[in-house]
C-alpha cells in the first residue's frame, strides 16, 4: 500500500470531520445466515440511499444523468440519491428536476486528488485509481442517518420497470446476517464485482478500512485490492476456489447481492434485469448501434448518446483521456448550455401547442368561430415576427 495514502486522501467534508468517528468493532464469527426480507414486504428509504461517484469528466458527460434519471423514472425509486463529485454544479439540474417531484438527488464535494503530472504520466491510471478508492470512503461522507448505503458505478443504468423497491427488499432491509460485511457479487472463478454492492452502517467499516489498505497506485481495478483485504481479513482461499463449504463460508462474510448489475449483452433482454451495466468496452464490443438499439425504447429521453463517438481519430484519443481522469474540452458549463439547447425547441412549441389549444376551446361554439380565425391569423403574424 502507498505510504501516507489514508492520510493523504482522506479528504472529507468539515461535517463529517467534526462528527464522532463511527467504532469499528470486529464481530465474532457466526453460523447464523438469517434469511433477508421478503420482496413482498416494502422497504422504507428514511435510512436508505443510492450512492454514484462522478469524479473529472464523469461529471461531465451524459452517462451518468441517465444512471440517476432511469433510477428514479424506470426504477421507480424515490428515496435519496448521493453523488460524490468534485463539479456539483453538473448536478444542478437534475437536483431541480427531482425538487420538483419531491424527491432528493444530493451532491457530496470532494477535492480531486493532487498527484503530480510526472506520477500521472508514469503511471496513467493514476487518477483513476484514486477516484475508485472512493468506494472505500463511502459511509465516511454519507450523512450518518443512512444505515444501507447502495453503490452503483456510473454506467450503470436501471432498466427493469419498478423493480427498486422489491431490490431494496432483499438487499438493503433487516435482519441483516451478523457477519456479514457486504452484499457484493462474487463467482467462483470470476472472482468479486465491485459495479454494485450494499453496505450496512456498523458492519462494514472493518472491510472498507481494509481494502483501503490494501489499494495500490496500479490497482485501477478495484476488485484486485478488494480481494486482497477480504481474503486478508477473513482468512478466506483462493479467488477461484469451487469448494462449496468456501464458497458458504466466504459468503457469510461477502453476501449475495440479490439483482445486481450485470453487463449489457447482446442477446439479453435488459427489461428482464433491474441494473444493466453498460461500460465502454461493452461500448465498443458490441458497437454503439447495437446500444442504442437497446436502449432507445427502455430509457426515457434516450437520445442515443450513451456511447462515446469514436468516428475520427480525435475522438477516440478524447475517450482515452477521459477514461484516466482528464477532460477534453468539457465542463459544467458546457454540458449545461448543451441541455438548455436540448430542452428550449421542446419548451418553444409546448407553449404553442397550449396556446393553440386554449384557442381552440374558446372557438369550440359556432358563433365565436368567425372572431377565433381573425384571432389565429394575427396569432400567427406574431409568431412568425417574433421567429
Amino acid at each position: 500500500p502507498l505510504e501516507g495514502l489514508s492520510t493523504a486522501l482522506s479528504i472529507l467534508p468539515a461535517a463529517s470531520q467534526a462528527a464522532a468517528p463511527v467504532p469499528i468493532v470486529p464481530r465474532t464469527p457466526s453460523m447464523d445466515f438469517r434469511p433477508v426480507a421478503r420482496q413482498d414486504e416494502a422497504p422504507s428509504y428514511a435510512d436508505v440511499g443510492f450512492v454514484f461517484i462522478a469524479m473529472g469528466p464523469v461529471a461531465f458527460g451524459q452517462v451518468i444523468d441517465y444512471a440517476i434519471t432511469s433510477l428514479r423514472d424506470v426504477g421507480g425509486y424515490q428515496g435519496r440519491v448521493f453523488v460524490m463529485t468534485d463539479q456539483e454544479r453538473c448536478f444542478a439540474h437534475l437536483r431541480e428536476r427531482d425538487a420538483r417531484k419531491g424527491a432528493e438527488t444530493i451532491t457530496i464535494h470532494v477535492e480531486p486528488p493532487q498527484d503530480s503530472l510526472r506520477d500521472s504520466i508514469n503511471n496513467v491510471n493514476l487518477r483513476r485509481t484514486r477516484f475508485r478508492m472512493l468506494k472505500t470512503q463511502l459511509l465516511e461522507y454519507l450523512p450518518h442517518d443512512v444505515r444501507f448505503a447502495v453503490f452503483l458505478d456510473s454506467d450503470v443504468l436501471t432498466t427493469k420497470e419498478d423493480c427498486v423497491d422489491g431490490f431494496l427488499a432483499q438487499n438493503a432491509a433487516d435482519p441483516w446476517p451478523d457477519t456479514m460485511a457486504i452484499r457484493l457479487r462474487w463467482r467462483s472463478g470470476h472472482g468479486p464485482h465491485a459495479g454494485s454492492f450494499v453496505l450496512k452502517r456498523g458492519a462494514s467499516e472493518l472491510l472498507l478500512a481494509q481494502w483501503r489498505e490494501e489499494f495500490l497506485v496500479e490497482d485501477s481495478l478495484d476488485r484486485l485490492s478488494f480481494i486482497r483485504a477480504a481474503t486478508k481479513l477473513y482468512d478466506l482461499p483462493a479467488v477461484n476456489t469451487s469448494d462449496l463449504a468456501e464458497v458458504e463460508r466466504r459468503s457469510r462474510f461477502v453476501g449475495p447481492i440479490v439483482g445486481g448489475d450485470r453487463f449489457i449483452d447482446g442477446d439479453m433482454n435488459v427489461r428482464d434485469f433491474c441494473f444493466t451495466h453498460i461500460s465502454n468496452a461493452r461500448c465498443t464490443s458490441l458497437g454503439k448501434a447495437r446500444i442504442d438499439e437497446i436502449l432507445t425504447d427502455v430509457i426515457p429521453g434516450y437520445a442515443d448518446d450513451l456511447c462515446p463517438d469514436r468516428t475520427s481519430a480525435f475522438q477516440q484519443l478524447r475517450v482515452d483521456l477521459e477514461r484516466i481522469g482528464v477532460a477534453v474540452g468539457a465542463s459544467c458549463e458546457s454540458k449545461l448550455r448543451r441541455l438548455s439547447a436540448e430542452e428550449a425547441p421542446v419548451s418553444f412549441f409546448w407553449w404553442i401547442a397550449i396556446a393553440a389549444g386554449i384557442i381552440l376551446l374558446a372557438c369550440s361554439t359556432r358563433e365565436r368561430r368567425k372572431g377565433c380565425a381573425v384571432k389565429l391569423r394575427r396569432s400567427s403574424k406574431v409568431r412568425d415576427s417574433k421567429t
